[in-house]
């Protein structure tokens, strides 16, 4: 685990290990919220089952059905021809729901721990923050009123200074 000013390089969060581990999200925001996977790699995307209070949407193009999340009442599963990766699962879901997108979806790779170790604790954290940031790590990402980056180094290097 490298580090830089006694920092994580590898981690989302500014917080210690410790200080993480948000609380679910109550159903007022949970409700209006949804994560959005796109599982193109054979991904083991069980790891869903750890925020059951946050609808998701699966577009499952490769991988076992046994490591597929739990169904539950606000899981959906969808199966996608495997193309374009995960830009053309997101680019599709936006422009096929855009009239119907909840007021905060969370868009993921399959196995998001890769580019974010605390990738659960900042769904969290950044579904509270995207209407009003108040959290320094979003703060500090550069998250706006209605955008919220999990990470400052993804939102830094597809975001040009000050344009989406």
């Amino acid at each position: 685990n490298a580090r830089t000013s006694g920092r994580a390089v590898d981690r989302c969060s500014c917080l210690e290990p410790e200080e993480e581990g948000e609380a679910p999200l109550p159903d007022g925001i949970a409700e209006d919220a949804e994560i959005v996977v796109a599982r193109s790699g054979g991904e083991d995307v069980r790891w869903l089952d750890a925020v059951p209070e946050v609808p998701a949407l699966v577009y499952n193009r490769n991988g076992l059905p046994e490591q597929l999340p739990k169904q539950r009442g606000n899981l959906r599963v969808v199966k996608q021809e495997n193309v374009g990766h995960e830009d053309d699962a997101i680019l599709r879901h936006i422009v096929d729901n855009y009239d119907r997108l909840p007021r905060h979806t969370v868009f993921l790779q399959g196995w998001p721990f890769w580019h974010c170790a605390s990738a659960l604790d900042m769904v969290r954290r950044g579904i509270r923050n995207a209407a009003e940031p108040r959290d320094p790590d979003f703060i500090g990402a550069g998250a706006l009123p209605g955008l919220a980056p999990l990470a400052s180094s993804f939102y830094k290097y597809n975001l040009q200074q000050g344009a989406l």
